[in-house]
């Protein structure tokens, strides 16, 4: 998995930097993000991958607002990328290990495991205890 998982490094005024999380999902150097990631993407920002190459934003392939998606374009990605499997052909069953890597508080390529502790809906979430991330992020119910 940390092969496929890369770090968007985004400039912004003041010395400051947005950072995000994508993976690969093709060979092509296409990388499936957060909109809100890449809504202050410029020329200037990066692509790192876990060996310390780094790339360019070509360009935003599609985007889905509303359900905080994005797919962009890296200018000259590696020849090889190991593309994240993300299928999956059941619902997830309490107790179940999982995974996830990304770059919190900017310690990149985390990895955290754990169990499932609860499936639940966006609207479940929300109506649980309203986070204004959650909302603005506009996420499907």
């Amino acid at each position: 998995m940390k092969h496929a998982v890369v770090k968007f490094e985004i400039p912004l005024k003041g010395g400051k930097m947005s950072i995000g999380a994508g993976f690969f999902i093709n060979n092509r150097g296409w990388v499936a993000t957060n909109n809100h990631v890449i809504k202050q993407a410029t020329s200037a920002t990066r692509v790192k991958m876990e060996d310390g190459t780094q790339c360019s934003v070509k360009g935003i392939v599609a985007v889905a607002p509303d359900q905080d998606l994005a797919i962009v374009a890296l200018e000259d990605p590696p020849l090889r990328v190991t593309v994240l499997d993300i299928q999956f052909e059941r619902d997830l069953k309490l107790g179940e290990p999982v995974s996830a890597m990304g770059h919190p508080h900017n310690l990149s390529f985390s990895l955290v495991s754990g169990n499932v502790g609860r499936v639940a809906t966006t609207r479940e979430l929300l109506a649980d205890r309203p986070n204004p991330v959650l909302q603005s992020m506009k996420a499907p119910a």
